[in-house]
């Protein structure tokens, strides 16, 4: 932090240094320790892996990051000329990593790999089931709320291309072949222009759809779903409970099984301790879930904050859990239920 305060010339060939240096204060140890502080760390490139674990014959699936599926369509058209003169599959991965100056990359290696014929590829896919978890919610003073974050930043969603999708999710899981059948609503200057023509409603295609449940899938928005089995559904459940058991002694677990379907949410620490004070007390409110809460955080020598500021007395900390308590019971609580988490 220092040599970014005294603007170094690294921190300004790498600013996304510094965002990153000051998230850690809001990380849990655990995590800090695991990913830089052991003696195994090393930054490596891509081809640099690929010859490492070439020997126990793996090869290179995709990434794990669902928002990056289509990222080489989203270049600006001179990044996607300079990616185009490469053939080779490793290379094109480090050049796209230097185009967008990538890090922290999370690839799918496989071993064994079978071929999937493209026709019996687009038919898994479009067997393809997903559901809704949470719409997008627009920010203040924002009309678009689809925004989606990728490794090349911020991508900016077509309302009329997203708006039927969330839509059509909201009455209940759908397939891909589903969706591909949704027609794209016409944006409200091309209502006005074409009021009194009849248009027919424009195609979606299927890589286009795709990349737009990538984006979706990738921001939380939707679930891949399959039927889970009782035995899994209870499995689930009863994993959870343990978290939130966890988690209310002070461990750092950030994440729950939405056993419906079942998917992996990333929920705050401070709803699995409401969740855990709720299972408690099934009947208690949002004023009794506070005082609960503000008074395991104390016991753990945490607090809360407001507007970025830490609450100093025990009674701010005990009327922001309430606050917190209430959202808790109106959102969090009815979805988890939904999803199946509890």
């Amino acid at each position: 932090l220092k040599l970014i305060e005294a603007n170094a010339a690294m921190s300004r060939a790498r600013p996304a240094m510094k965002v990153r240096l000051e998230k850690f204060p809001t990380l849990d140890r655990a995590y800090l320790i695991q990913e830089y502080l052991h003696d195994n760390w090393r930054c490596l490139w891509f081809d640099e892996l690929a010859a490492e674990v070439g020997p126990a014959k793996l090869v290179y699936l995709t990434t794990a990051t669902a928002s990056d599926w289509f990222l080489p369509a989203l270049l600006p058209p001179a990044w996607k000329t300079l990616l185009a003169e490469h053939d080779d599959p490793i290379v094109r991965e480090v050049m796209l990593d230097v185009l967008i100056n990538q890090s922290f990359r999370r690839d799918v290696w496989v071993r064994g790999q079978i071929p999937l014929w493209p026709d019996r590829q687009r038919e898994l896919l479009l067997q393809t089931r997903l559901a809704l978890l949470a719409p997008p919610q627009p920010k203040d003073g924002d009309d678009n709320p689809y925004k989606y974050t990728t490794s090349l930043g911020e991508v900016t969603g077509k309302p009329e291309v997203y708006a039927p999708l969330y839509d059509a999710l909201a009455a209940g899981p759908k397939t891909v072949a589903e969706l591909l059948r949704l027609p794209l609503a016409q944006p409200p200057q091309e209502v006005a222009q074409t009021a009194t023509i009849a248009q027919p409603p424009a195609a979606r295609q299927l890589p286009d759809t795709l990349q737009a449940l990538g984006l979706m899938l990738s921001a939380g928005h939707v679930a891949l779903v399959r039927t889970p089995s009782d035995k899994l559904l209870k499995g689930s459940q009863a994993l959870n409970r343990a978290i939130l058991q966890a988690v209310w002694a002070g461990a750092p677990y950030r994440n729950v099984v939405a056993a419906a379907y079942p998917w992996v949410l990333h929920v705050s620490d401070g709803d699995l301790m409401l969740a855990y004070a709720k299972l408690a007390q099934p009947k208690a409110d949002a004023g009794q879930l506070g005082k609960l809460w503000a008074e395991q955080l104390r016991a753990l020598g945490r607090g809360l904050a407001k507007d970025g500021q830490p609450l100093t007395t025990p009674e701010a900390l005990e009327a922001r859990a309430t606050e917190l308590a209430e959202v808790f019971l109106a959102k969090t609580w009815p979805t988890w239920q939904r999803l199946g988490v509890f």
